[in-house]
């Protein structure tokens, strides 16, 4: 990257880490990572096995030998940590992953593999859910009200999932192009035909993938399934921490359920209010004292400053080239 860009993104993402550290009260941190002691190492521990397979499913999709695996470990974990404070959509990571690969790949393969592993990221929590749900129903004592929301949330995430499986087989833009001719999306859809050719090229990239290499295409999808299901053990460590007793379906209950409310609340930085939220009526859910999902939220909460910070570290130390601010702009505007 150019030295421009690296600065960019490093300088705003320290100066949005120091903020989030100082609101947060360092004190805090130091005592609750005191309280939870020798486990705080696997806390932090789960989500490095958790970015290798994210990295190892983005390897799939690339389906090139140019772009070396340890660096593409590096530009995950940085590109999650952008996006973790990334106010409002937290999608700032992903022009990052273009940019730190499209010298490797070339741009049109970094824009498509980014948005195709980014498709298959949303599809493995739409899978999370779904198996999430079905267990909970099935072992879970449930009243009729919790009972109705889990059905139409079910119904809804299988068609969710249905609208994502035709955009793969037909084409992501093309599928657009084509819901957007509608009198409430004509902004949309005259940006969309603005940049028809070059979608078009990103577009066959992602008909290939799926329907001509769906072995590579599961296999990729599977891999960011386990890597959902392992960030689950977070939670077993930090309730274990303080001697509370969980099974591993009640740690995947707990991360299915409050990453759901997390992500319908996604326009707000780092979930802040959702999370705590979630974690407080899941564990009152489970039987477990309520005010146990502060303690997990926050728990939770240094864990990511703790990869935040190491993800803005990486930005500074990876990468042969840098982009300047105007690059970045482009790729955003392709």
């Amino acid at each position: 990257m150019k030295k421009g860009t690296k600065i960019f993104f490093f300088t705003t993402g320290i100066i949005i880490f120091l903020v989030l550290v100082y609101s947060f009260g360092f004190d805090k941190i130091l005592f609750y990572i005191d309280k939870t002691g020798y486990y705080f190492i696997p806390i932090c521990g789960v989500w490095l096995v958790v970015y290798i397979l994210n990295a190892y499913a983005w390897q799939l999709i690339i389906d090139n030998n140019s772009c070396s695996f340890s660096k593409l470990i590096t530009v995950s974990i940085s590109s999650f940590a952008i996006n973790y404070i990334t106010p409002f959509v937290s999608l700032g990571g992903e022009p990052y992953r273009v940019l730190a690969v499209k010298e490797d790949i070339g741009l049109n393969k970094a824009v498509s593999s980014t948005l195709l592993y980014n498709m298959l990221h949303i599809l493995s929590h739409l899978f999370l859910w779904i198996i999430s749900i079905v267990l909970i129903l099935y072992f879970y004592n449930l009243d009729s009200a919790s009972f109705i929301l889990l059905l139409i949330s079910f119904i809804v995430i299988l068609l969710i999932m249905l609208i994502f499986f035709i955009a793969h087989k037909k084409g992501v833009f093309k599928w657009l192009i084509t819901i957007s001719d509608k009198k409430l999306l004509t902004g949309l859809h005259k940006l969309l035909l603005k940049n028809k050719e070059k979608l078009e090229i990103i577009d066959k990239e992602i008909i290939f993938l799926f329907n001509e290499k769906q072995s590579v295409f599961w296999l990729a999808l599977f891999i960011e399934f386990v890597s959902r299901v392992i960030m689950s053990f977070e939670f077993y460590f930090i309730l274990n921490s303080i001697d509370i007793n969980i099974s591993v379906l009640d740690a995947i209950a707990i991360n299915a359920v409050s990453s759901l409310i997390q992500n319908i609340l996604f326009f707000m930085p780092m979930g802040l209010g959702a999370r705590e939220g979630s974690l407080y009526l899941i564990m009152e859910s489970l039987g477990l004292t309520p005010m146990l999902g502060i303690y997990v939220s926050v728990i939770n909460r240094i864990r990511e400053f703790f990869w935040i910070f190491i993800g803005l570290l990486l930005i500074q130390i990876t990468g042969k080239r840098k982009y300047t601010i105007n690059e970045i702009m482009d790729v955003n505007n392709d």
